[in-house]
């Protein structure tokens, strides 16, 4: 049987609940959200009437090799790696990040797995902006580089995105994920 996984976005979720589960009612507040969210619908009903399976991956928060220079952990190794201040809001925000290897991992399991539907790609556990650049500017004895405060909080910004992980079956055939790169503990 055939398979199709599309790619889709945590924002897709009405935010308010946590953890964000598969069965969250859906309420993007974006054009970006909206235009996932709707390509969600239009393949699970068209993809319904074939004999293609489907599988959705809703992406939390990613992080790790290749990201964008301007995205938060890529941004704060780049600053604090060159003794630079790093301006953040109040740092309140509670995100579930995610290693981008683990992520993708993860889209092979449900591409290849008995999976369908819609599948949370995150990690069910919570950290705010604050206590994740606390955690990566130790790293690097700077924790003085951090100005939180110094950039308003964005008000659209919901306060706390936590995702429950779709579980997803290991396969014999694939190789053990590998230790993460980056941890905040």
């Amino acid at each position: 049987m055939a398979k199709f996984t599309g790619i889709g976005t945590c924002i897709e979720y009405r935010m308010g609940d946590a953890p964000l589960r598969t069965d969250t009612p859906l309420e993007p507040q974006s054009p970006y959200a909206g235009a996932k969210a709707a390509a969600f619908t239009a393949l699970s009903t068209s993809l319904a009437q074939t004999e293609t399976a489907f599988a959705w991956c809703r992406l939390f928060y990613l992080f790790g090799e290749g990201e964008h220079p301007n995205r938060l952990v890529a941004h704060l190794h780049e600053r604090l790696s060159q003794g630079q201040p790093v301006d953040l809001s109040q740092g309140s925000q509670i995100r579930d990040f995610l290693d981008v290897e683990e992520g993708a991992r993860r889209i092979i399991l449900a591409t290849f797995g008995d999976v369908s539907g819609p599948v949370n790609v995150c990690s069910g556990e919570g950290i705010s902006v604050r206590v994740l650049a606390t955690r990566i500017a130790q790293r690097y004895g700077r924790v003085e580089l951090l100005n939180f405060g110094a950039r308003p909080d964005n008000p659209f910004d919901p306060a706390c995105v936590v995702g429950h992980p779709t579980e997803l079956p290991e396969h014999s055939d694939f190789p053990e994920p590998r230790p993460r790169q980056e941890t905040f503990e």
